[in-house]
């Protein structure tokens, strides 16, 4: 599936969230059950069909009174660690935190887990993230983000009077999407609905073109009276059959040479760049150099905006005086990542289309001891 968001009224947390309810309204129930699996009690959510100049949608809204508080990014970071369960909902709500965390440390001169939240570091952003994860790990889709409303004039926040788009969005959106001035006197992009566009632009990005219109919503934003709708579409497609297994995805290659370094120092480099989190995958192999010595060949594949960080681990494990990259495209299938206990052993397993099942390589060196009884348990596990 291919969804696209119409930005006619911006992007909030609240209005994202009211956009896939409004189009598939089976994830209401879905969504309240996580919640309140997540918080161990009932979250007073108004999610109810109004008006915007006469276009009905959903609404999303909390009545959080009691719940207001300021944290900081690493505070956020370790609960989520703590309280969510789902890996994949997990992964989502930490990066669109983090994009957040990194834009906010930027615009004030901190480094990132010392960053306090203030708007985004009350609980209902929180849930309004939380929430946001959810839907987009149900929805397993690829998304097409359109153009971006700037608004006009000043907000006032805890840090005072700030023009629009406020720093930390700048910061979120800056080089990614294409803007436009629709005359509208106030904020149309906040911080939260920055970082959901990015994060779906960064990750889940398709160049496919929809087919079939399947289902469309409205997220209604809180302004009411206004002459400029105030309001997210979200319209959702089938792709084309050829395409509708495949996801358009962009990574970036590290390539160097090692002729003066041993196999065991090359070795434990290789264990140390691999930990990273944007590292997808290593590979290496010998070559022949031009001075006819015997060399190993590095590859990296990483997280497209994440390599300058690898590249710089690179320079501190291996001896090469320069690096190789590129940004290059590629076709995946989805995969999801889901726990089984199998035999009273706990198995994250690698799912993907038709028949592609594959067991963690971590639990199965866990849990195994030979060939033999790693054969049978990926024959168990495909059954």
């Amino acid at each position: 599936m291919i969804i696209k968001l119409d930005l006619i009224g911006g992007i909030a947390g609240d209005m994202f969230i009211a956009s896939v309810i409004d189009t598939f309204p089976d994830l209401e129930s879905q969504l309240k059950s996580f919640l309140r699996k997540t918080f161990k009690k009932e979250i007073p959510l108004i999610i109810k069909n109004q008006k915007r100049n006469g276009i009905k949608g959903k609404i999303f809204d909390l009545n959080l009174d009691d719940y207001h508080t300021h944290k900081s990014y690493l505070e956020i970071k370790n609960w989520i660690n703590k309280k969510i369960s789902d890996v994949n909902v997990r992964n989502i709500s930490q990066e669109i935190y983090k994009l957040i965390a990194v834009a906010e440390a930027k615009v004030h001169g901190k480094r990132i887990n010392s960053v306090k939240f203030h708007e985004v570091g009350e609980w209902d952003s929180l849930v309004d993230i939380l929430s946001s994860a959810f839907l987009i790990d149900k929805l397993n889709s690829n998304w097409i983000i359109g153009k971006v409303p700037l608004g006009n004039g000043t907000v006032l926040t805890k840090h005072g009077l700030l023009p629009i788009p406020v720093p930390a969005t700048c910061e979120i959106l800056k080089k990614r999407f294409e803007f436009y001035d629709d005359g509208f006197d106030g904020e149309r992009v906040t911080p939260t609905g920055a970082a959901i566009i990015r994060y779906l632009n960064d990750h889940l990005k398709t160049s496919f073109k929809p087919t079939t219109l399947i289902s469309s919503g409205y997220g209604l934003g809180s302004r009411k009276k206004t002459e400029y709708n105030n309001f997210l579409r979200l319209n959702a497609y089938k792709k084309n059959i050829s395409e509708q297994n495949m996801i358009n995805d962009q990574v970036v290659v590290l390539s160097f040479e090692l002729d003066d370094q041993t196999a065991e120092d090359i070795s434990i480099g290789i264990e140390k760049v691999s930990d990273f989190e944007g590292v997808l995958d290593i590979v290496q192999h010998p070559v022949y150099s031009k001075k006819q010595r015997i060399a190993t060949s590095i590859r990296i594949l990483c997280k497209l905006y994440e390599h300058k960080k690898i590249v710089e681990e690179c320079f501190n494990q291996f001896n090469t005086l320069g690096i190789r990259y590129e940004i290059t495209k590629r076709l995946i299938l989805p995969r999801k990542i889901n726990k089984i206990n199998f035999d009273d052993k706990k198995l994250r397993i690698k799912k993907s289309i038709g028949k592609r099942v594959k067991i963690e390589s971590d639990d199965l060196k866990k849990i195994t001891s030979n060939q033999a009884e790693r054969d049978s348990l990926r024959s168990k596990i495909k059954k």
